[in-house]
């Protein structure tokens, strides 16, 4: 008895000096959620789907060893993706979660059991046509799949309708009322939905022809609408013009005009303030234009190569003219500047070869380079 006690002091004295050292055994295994399942295949699994990528014949696997087998309980849907032409032995098997799959137009063997255990699955996604997948041989052990509901898979989109509004005017918003596409399936099915897609591509910043694009579970269609300037016709022709965020106007130009042109001072009630870049570029008809008291800035090039006029009222309300304004205005031959304007940019009146006198007003404080280069009859300046 004696023996024994002693024998147990000894080991109590020693468990003093041992701690305890943890072992690994138990830690959390983290398996790898992609790599290779053939020579030339790959999978990958991105949240619930396990996706099969590549070319070529699967590898057969036993039971419960397949690369993705210690993570199929997380798996609701796979994807084989086109290209491949075998699905392995025990590719899927016990795959319990698993309620569809799709399955591309290339396969042409499903192994034995390699869906087996694939309780809940419901849905079975095909591309191909009902001939193609007649002609798969799909070997035992697959009930699940063989008795999933079959659904062909969409294979395009097309536009079925376009959009009742596909003219804009700048500043519109895009709208896609009466907008119909057409929906292709793999078994040569179609229908044509209004809803559940995106559409991308408009601008209405910009005139012209813009190309718009309707997403649709991965696929694509286009079609054109088209963004013009607002207009109003008069005697004088069809002027163009936008509207500020400010709500003035600016001029952008016209389209028939006559030879004498008066710009109105206000339209749609708001007042004209500016003449917009190349407003009336390379008008060849235009004699005489008078400009409103309303405008503020005569844009650059706007009556650039306007050779027969002659006649120009520039009112007292234009604080700036820009580059190339009246360029090669050939039959120009006087011009008064107002006291309003402050800056008379580079190459404004180059070129206007007839131009014989220049009256400045008194609030000129910068003018461009060259901007009375060429005015080759220019004889009388008159500085305030």
């Amino acid at each position: 008895m004696k023996l024994f006690q002693k024998a147990l002091s000894f080991l109590l004295v020693l468990s003093m000096f041992f701690i305890p050292i943890p072992l690994k055994a138990n830690a959390a295994y983290v398996p790898d959620h992609a790599g290779t399942c053939g020579d030339n295949l790959t999978w990958k699994v991105d949240s619930s789907v396990l996706r099969i990528s590549g070319t070529g014949v699967m590898t057969d696997y036993g039971p419960y060893r397949s690369p993705w087998y210690d993570i199929n309980e997380k798996i609701n849907k796979v994807w084989v993706e086109d290209g491949v032409n075998t699905i392995g032995n025990y590719a899927f098997h016990d795959c319990s979660n698993l309620t569809s799959v799709t399955i591309p137009g290339s396969v042409q063997t499903i192994k034995k059991n390699a869906f087996s255990g694939c309780s809940n699955l419901s849905i079975v996604q095909y591309a191909g046509t009902e001939e193609q997948w007649n002609a798969i041989t799909i070997e035992t052990g697959n009930w699940s799949l063989t008795n999933a509901t079959r659904e062909a898979v969409r294979t395009g989109i097309s536009i079925a309708a376009l959009p009742t509004k596909t003219e804009y005017i700048i500043g519109e918003k895009l709208d896609t009322t009466g907008l119909q596409i057409k929906v292709t399936y793999s078994d040569g099915t179609s229908e044509t939905v209004s809803t559940g897609f995106a559409v991308s591509g408009f601008s209405s910043t910009t005139v012209g022809t813009k190309t718009i694009t309707v997403s649709h579970q991965g696929f694509k269609a286009t079609f054109a609408v088209t963004v013009k300037y607002k207009e109003f016709s008069d005697d004088q022709g069809t002027w163009k013009y936008i509207i500020s965020e400010e709500n003035t106007v600016t001029i952008i130009g016209i389209e028939n005009a006559t030879a004498v042109l008066t710009i109105p001072a206000t339209i749609e009630g708001l007042p004209v303030a500016s003449i917009a870049d190349k407003a009336f570029y390379n008008n060849t008809a235009m004699t005489q234009v008078t400009i409103p008291d309303s405008v503020q800035t005569i844009g650059q090039e706007a009556f650039y190569n306007c050779c027969l006029l002659t006649a120009l009222t520039i009112p007292d309300s234009v604080q700036s003219i820009g580059d190339s304004a009246f360029r090669s205005c050939m039959r120009l031959t006087s011009v008064t500047i107002p006291d309003s304007v402050q800056s008379i940019d580079s190459y404004a009146f180059r070129y206007c070869q007839n131009l014989a006198a220049i009256t400045l007003g008194n609030s000129v404080q910068s003018i461009g380079t060259q901007a009375f280069y060429g005015c080759n009859n220019l004889t009388k300046i008159t500085i305030p």
